[in-house]
């Protein structure tokens, strides 16, 4: 879900006063295994590439 649509939701939740507890936090993808970096990395660039990320 990009943040246009993300913004969308909550504004909808405040406009219809929709009873839930939504709030934007961080969410993180990490990997121990070294075989999985580049799943990882390419995980992260999907979502810089479809705005599915907030500049930190």
């Amino acid at each position: 879900m990009t943040t246009d649509a993300l913004d969308r939701t909550a504004a909808l939740r405040a406009e219809l006063n929709i009873d839930a507890d939504l709030e934007h936090s961080p969410a993180y993808t990490y990997t121990r295994d070294p075989q999985h970096i580049d799943a990882v990395r390419d995980e992260a660039e999907a979502a810089r590439q479809t705005g599915s990320t907030r500049p930190s």
